[in-house]
């Protein structure tokens, strides 16, 4: 039998390029690439795979196509690619199809709304929630009832799946009110189901206390009558591809908590900011910094070492444009062979630009990172520029993400090398006054989680030991949170290996018997034997003088 022209058509048309085929003028050709592109995309098990990468860029086209059934197998074939890629594939090529699929294809036929809603839980599943709330602000800002059901609905899922720890309640907080009035009764319904939702997550309370006062009276009834049935603790039921594997940690209990664990929200995160900075200055907190520097002039001396066009990105409004400008800066600072002249200039520039108010944990990692790349590698890092980070990086890094552990885990890590560089003695008593002042508790647990490492990494010998107890014993065995009590307890038994029972006659008044009971069972966990407890990690300055004498 012979072949149909639509038969040689086709059969022609695979042996084009892909962009050529995904794009061709025929319908039936683009549709029959689609089909192929996601049974090829089915067929990959390796995230590293480059084909990926050369696939990426051809969806923010393919999701737009002008005929409704090619739309659909092109979002099929974004679904079979979302599965296999990672992160870092998918990283560039998500938020124009992102804004396209919320455009075009959420006020299409169910399946296809569907389906869309079905891209938009991958990305979140690989890292993307910013690109994916983004997008679906845009598609309620238009205020089409017919486009902002379904984005209510994309957010909804999204907080019952990965719940309130990837998905970030301060943003549903901000986009609600408008909700509220809509004209149309179902956008309504849809935004009282998305706040009962937030309730199960961050408690009823503190959904009153935040939106209550922006609801007509109307819309409050019905919200009472449906908050009785709000109960329980709400658990994700969807991970990340990085939670795929649990990440761990000790909170003094001795217990250890996956990330699958019903997530804790802190109220303080939804909450304005508190100036305490004010204070800390008459306080001796910026003591190590001698003047200011004007941005201008920063940015004139930074324009020698890292490309004019990186850094006028660093200021972009776009999230995503700030990772890319971010991650070419690191790139450049990578390749500065003599670092040690330009430490300074660097830091002060990226604690101001993107600066430690930027919101996007993405580009706020890249930032620790660089910092981090800097302080390690250079041969001597300022105590000026310790100072600028911990102002800043403290509460932008551990104060603010807490809830997020791979930000805390970065950041954790960036102090200690800080300690590597000026020793953890300095680190200490800058971090005492910032964790005495915040609202946040996280922040002095976290805190004293880091110290307890430290003295483990660094010893006692750089430390003012009796300023140490006295804070262990004011702030945290006395804290009204047991999980700062729990912290203190381990920082004391690494104190005990370090320093000997002698340490326990400072905590002898220290109430209840069942506090004074683990502190005992502590120390006996970790005994002194002297002589036996060597640093593991050695300050830069001491090893300096050490090879000099």
């Amino acid at each position: 039998m012979s072949e149909t022209a639509d038969e040689k058509l086709l059969k022609e048309a695979k042996e084009l390029p892909w962009e050529v085929r995904l794009l061709h003028k025929n319908w039936k050709v683009r549709n029959d690439a689609n089909i192929n592109l996601a049974a090829l995309c089915n067929s990959i098990t390796d995230p590293e795979d480059p084909r990926l990468r050369e696939f990426g860029p051809f969806f923010k086209n393919t999701v737009a196509d002008s005929n409704p059934y090619v739309q659909e197998r092109a979002l099929d074939a974004l679904i079979a690619y979302l599965k296999v890629a990672d992160a870092d594939s998918a990283e560039g090529y998500t938020k124009e199809a992102c804004d396209v699929i919320a455009a075009k294809c959420l006020t299409g036929r169910p399946k296809k709304v569907e389906k869309s809603q079905m891209v938009f839980m991958l990305l979140i599943e690989l890292e993307s929630v910013d690109v994916v709330l983004d997008a679906m602000e845009k598609a309620i800002i238009k205020k089409v009832a017919k486009a902002v059901v379904p984005a209510i609905d994309i957010i909804l899922q999204a907080l019952r799946k990965f719940g309130v720890k990837i998905v970030p309640p301060k943003r549903i907080l901000k986009l609600l009110p408008e909700l509220f009035d809509h004209r149309d009764q179902q956008v309504r319904a849809s935004s009282r189901g998305l706040t009962l939702e937030l309730c199960r997550w961050i408690g009823k309370e503190t959904v009153k206390s935040v939106l209550f006062e922006k609801m007509s009276n109307a819309m409050k009834k019905k919200l009472e009558a449906e908050l009785v049935s709000v109960s329980g603790i709400a658990r994700p039921s969807r991970k990340t591809r990085s939670e795929e594997e649990p990440v761990s940690e000790i909170v003094g209990t001795g217990r250890e908590e996956s990330v699958a664990d019903a997530p804790e929200i802190d109220e303080y995160q939804l909450v304005g900011a508190v100036d305490i900075l004010t204070p800390l200055e008459t306080a001796g907190f910026q003591d190590g910094v001698p003047g200011d520097m004007s941005l201008e002039e920063i940015e004139r001396r930074v324009g020698s070492l890292i490309q004019p066009h990186i850094v006028a990105q660093l200021k972009s409004a776009v999230w995503t444009e700030r990772f890319k400008a971010i991650v070419s800066f690191k790139e450049q600072v990578e390749s500065i062979k003599e670092l040690d002249q330009s430490v300074e200039i660097l830091v002060r520039f990226l604690c101001a630009v993107p600066g430690w108010s930027e919101e996007n944990v993405k580009v706020q990692l890249k930032v620790i990172d660089v910092i981090t790349h800097i302080a390690s590698t250079a041969s001597k890092f300022p105590k000026n520029c310790v100072v600028l980070c911990i102002l800043g990086g403290y509460f932008g890094c551990i104060g603010k993400c807490v809830a997020d552990m791979r930000t805390c885990a970065r950041a954790k890590k960036c102090l200690t090398t800080f300690s590597e560089a000026v020793g953890p003695g300095f680190i200490f008593e800058r971090l005492y006054k910032i964790m005495k002042e915040h609202r946040n508790p996280k922040v002095l647990i976290k805190g004293i989680q880091w110290m307890a490492s430290a003295v483990e990494n660094f010893g006692v010998s750089d430390l003012k030991l009796e300023d140490l107890l006295y804070f262990c014993k004011s702030m945290g065995l006395l804290s009204s949170v047991a999980a700062a009590r729990n912290a203190s307890i381990k920082l004391i038994g690494a104190l005990h290996k370090c320093v000997g029972p002698d340490i326990k006659g400072f905590f002898s008044d220290v109430g209840p018997a069942s506090l004074c009971i683990a502190l005992e069972a502590e120390c006996r966990e970790n005994p002194f034997v002297s002589g036996a407890a060597v640093p593991k990690k050695t300050i830069k300055s001491l090893s300096f003088c050490l090879v000099v004498a």
